[in-house]
């Protein structure tokens, strides 16, 4: 009893290794290497290393394809926001990607880098030269997000006439393209803001002004 019993395990065990090996067999064949890799969204910025790698999955067999792994290599780059790994069976992997996208220029340390809207520093002005970006001028890392709680109470009318912003002295100093200055801080609120500007539109039609401080109830003008 005992005998048979082995030989009828013996008899499975062969069987599920023929079965495993044709799987196997099956799975290495040329019809599952992969023939596109298709690569979708904004990567100017990565297009030479990261890109040109990633590339070289052609040919490669797609049950290998470790797509965390993949996915986890491109996010590791300080210029990737999002990045999306599907694989079509047979042979195609689909690969998207959302870079940073510059939203202000970071002068610190007599450098010139390039930030999202979460602040984050993710390139320098040469790898991405944008036109019409404020300038933070930074002398201490926390100062930008100091600036940056102001930067979000200003609207785009605003922005579009900054030149640059910087801490002098714990006043936050927003300059226009003119070389009119903003005082400010943390506690004036967006409606001030509106207001200010309003008055610094209307104001320098009549007159010069070098600075207004929103910092007080009554605007301080010079």
């Amino acid at each position: 009893m005992r005998i048979k019993t082995l030989l009828k395990y013996l008899f499975i065990g062969i069987i599920t290794l023929s079965i495993m090996e044709r799987i196997m067999d099956f799975l290495e064949k040329d019809y599952f290497k992969i023939t596109d890799v298709m690569i979708k969204g904004e990567y100017s910025l990565i297009q030479d290393d990261i890109i040109s790698k990633l590339l070289k999955l052609k040919g490669k067999n797609i049950w290998e394809i470790d797509e965390k792994k993949i996915s986890q290599y491109i996010k590791n780059d300080v210029r990737i926001k999002r990045v999306e790994i599907k694989k079509t069976i047979p042979d195609e992997i689909e690969i998207e990607i959302e870079e940073r996208k510059p939203f202000v220029y970071i002068l610190w340390k007599n450098k010139l880098y390039l930030a999202d809207e979460e602040g984050k520093i993710f390139a320098y002005r040469l790898e991405k030269i944008e036109k019409n970006l404020i300038v933070l001028r930074i002398n201490k890392e926390n100062e930008i997000d100091k600036i940056y709680s102001v930067l979000e109470k200003l609207t785009n009318e605003i922005k579009k006439d900054i030149s640059s912003i910087y801490i002098k002295d714990n006043i936050i100093e927003i300059q226009l393209i003119d070389g009119m200055i903003f005082k400010t801080d943390d506690k004036v609120n967006m409606e001030k803001y509106k207001k200010g500007y309003q008055l610094y539109l209307g104001l320098k039609q009549e007159r010069e002004i070098n600075c207004i401080d929103l910092r007080f109830k009554n605007y301080i003008l010079k």
